[in-house]
């Protein structure tokens, strides 16, 4: 009898030992989720450098740019299932501009109470709540309201990163489809399905380490479509506080280059490098909009 449960025993210990193995070789999984508060204001420092050089009939152009930029989501509402309503505006931006053969124009909206002159459109969009929207608590836009008029040709970048709606591993890939519509030489205009693909690479110290990279999905040979698509084609990798539910930081870039875009003997090449950080609470107060002081009469 004695032996009989000796035995009955150690089967139990075995099975609930390969149980607790099982258990500890399932992957890690991780929410990754906006937390945000009502009347919270946060604030993300930009930088944003692009080269774009342009050869046609033997003549190249290259165009430089560098903006520096502070981004602010003011919350303005949070509902219990964390939908969180926000205005999106930008504090302060200063920009540099370089056209091969013509002098560099520069502008900052903290010191120069006019904008040269390119800038003017730039210099509205200081200090003014530049979009309304309502997101979920895993990015997705359920409403977006402009609040001032777009200016022409300008991409729209995305309003929030998305998240994937269940916890994941490491490992794990989602994506965000997004449609562009390109124009044709006949005048007409072509819808080219695209996406933006992610990759949860690595958690660390409660940072989520995710890998983006964008991708088209209609087979494109013209290369005149090609190269209204190529300042779209970023790859790079984002930082996610998973702690405190938003973006810490992103790094962006692109570089690529198109043949016979206008003509046989044309070129365009695009470099981009995108570097955007969440500040901090003493750079929150720090990085408070200033207005411009007036110039002193001449």
């Amino acid at each position: 009898m004695k032996s009989t449960l000796k035995l009955f025993t150690a089967c139990c210990l075995t099975v609930v030992c390969a149980t607790s193995a099982v258990a500890d070789d399932q992957p890690a999984l991780y929410e990754l989720a906006y937390q945000f508060k009502p009347g919270e204001v946060v604030r993300w420092q930009v930088v944003h450098r692009a080269t774009l050089q342009t050869t046609m009939q033997g003549n190249t152009l290259t165009a430089k740019t560098k903006t520096e930029s502070v981004k602010r989501w003011t919350v303005r509402e949070v509902t219990p299932e964390g939908e969180a309503t926000f205005v999106n505006s930008v504090d302060r931006v200063k920009m540099v501009n370089q056209i091969s053969g013509r002098a560099e124009v520069k502008y900052d909206s903290q010191k120069d109470a006019e904008p040269p002159a390119g800038f003017a459109d730039v210099a509205k969009a200081v200090d003014i709540p530049l979009t309304e929207a309502r997101i979920d608590r895993h990015g997705k836009v359920l409403e977006r309201k402009e609040l001032q008029k777009k200016i022409s040709g300008q991409f729209e970048p995305p309003i929030a990163i998305p998240l994937p709606s269940e916890p994941v591993a490491i490992g794990a890939v989602w994506s965000e489809p997004h449609e562009i519509k390109v124009k044709l030489k006949s005048g007409e205009s072509r819808t080219i399905k695209t996406r933006r693909r992610f990759e949860l690479e690595a958690v660390e110290d409660n940072v989520a380490k995710i890998a983006v990279r964008f991708q088209v999905l209609t087979p494109v040979q013209d290369p005149a479509i090609r190269a209204q698509l190529m300042q779209r084609l970023t790859k790079g990798r984002i930082q996610f506080d998973i702690q405190q539910g938003r973006l810490i930081g992103q790094q962006l870039k692109i570089d690529s280059r198109v043949l016979g875009f206008n003509g046989p003997t044309s070129s365009m090449q695009c470099r981009m490098e995108l570097n955007e950080r969440l500040l901090t609470a003493d750079e929150q107060v720090a990085n408070k909009p200033e207005k411009a002081a007036p110039q002193s009469p001449k």
